[in-house]
């Protein structure tokens, strides 16, 4: 990988990762809206049921309402009802309900045309997912374009230590370390008053001590600030500088980090050393936690309601998990 381009790799692709899980977001919910839009075309019969149950939402996407109705041959059916309008389908009213009369076997729709919940609740997602998506794709643009106008402020030298950060709280998942510069002015090594977030760049992992690096931007505000290295590598920053040592996170200096990794395994003389796993490995790790955590949910959000209607909560799983990881660092 070529050391000066990651962190535009790691957008390319987190971005594809959001764009391939609205995709097929959009695919299983437009399947849903398509099957759902025909079932209804076809339900050109209708009926008088009684409501027998009122105000049974709970929050959950559950109905609102319990109807029994007949059909043309005499079955009767009691179904549940989303309905919007809950004042005027009271226990005892009358409730319309269109069927289709070849398949007496098949649901009820609402005889009401103004009673559109069951079409919202199947096109309402697709909306919800399109706005997520660009959330995100905004979110990229951003701290792109944040990144720019920062690049093309003055330089000025300074002296910068590499830092590797563990947040003092557990978390549920594991989106990796954090990647700091603490900042100081030159000739006053050791008395970093400045600490920087950055995305995490290979340039940084031979670092040891203060080095000299040149910082675009004002290092008395609290802008963001976009730290240069020797060999001309940027490093793009995630958050405002911070004039203050961070709090709730554990800071420590990488080499020191990773020479403590490697004392930690001891390798017989002459075994050539354990190559670094490829950067993008906790990306496709994290893209299988957050599918199968979110495949569940859907399971318990519908009830095992089919194969189909766990795919956007999948693509959801996946696309938090890999961007949030992208988007405070992406470190391997």
């Amino acid at each position: 990988m070529n050391a000066r381009i990651p962190t535009l790799r790691l957008a390319i692709l987190a971005v594809g990762t959001v764009l391939a899980g609205f995709a097929l977001t959009a695919a299983a919910l437009g399947w849903s809206a398509h099957q759902y839009t025909s079932a209804r075309e076809a339900a050109s019969a209708t009926a008088q049921g009684t409501v027998i149950a009122d105000d049974l939402a709970d929050g959950n996407g559950g109905p609102d309402i319990k109807v029994r109705w007949s059909d043309a041959f005499g079955r009767i059916h009691v179904q549940g009802f989303g309905i919007y309008d809950t004042d005027r389908y009271r226990t005892g009213h009358s409730f319309p309900v269109a069927y289709d009369p070849a398949r007496p076997g098949a649901m009820g729709f609402p005889g009401d045309p103004r009673e559109t919940v069951g079409s919202d609740d199947v096109l309402m997602p697709v909306s919800f997912a399109a706005v997520g998506a660009a959330l995100y794709l905004l979110g990229w643009a951003l701290r792109g374009a944040m990144f720019q106008w920062a690049t093309r402020l003055p330089a000025r030298p300074m002296l910068a230590m590499a830092l590797h950060g563990e947040p003092l709280s557990a978390n549920p998942v594991n989106l990796g370390g954090s990647t700091w510069l603490a900042l100081a002015e030159p000739g006053t090594e050791g008395t970093q008053d400045r600490w920087q977030r950055v995305m995490w760049h290979p340039g940084i992992e031979g670092l040891r001590g203060s080095i000299d690096v040149l910082v675009h931007g004002d290092p008395r505000s609290r802008e963001r600030l976009v730290v240069e290295l020797a060999d001309g590598a940027r490093l793009v920053p995630i958050s405002r500088v911070r004039h203050r040592f961070p709090k709730k996170i554990r800071l420590s200096e990488r080499s020191e980090v990773r020479s403590n990794l490697g004392a930690a395994v001891i390798l017989p003389a002459g075994t050539p050393p354990v190559p670094r796993p490829p950067w993008w490995r906790r990306a496709l790790v994290l893209a299988g936690i957050g599918a199968v955590c979110g495949a569940a949910f859907g399971l318990l959000v519908n009830g095992g309601a089919g194969s189909l209607a766990i795919v956007p909560f999948a693509a959801m799983g996946a696309v938090l998990l890999v961007n949030g990881w992208a988007l405070t660092g992406g470190e391997p």
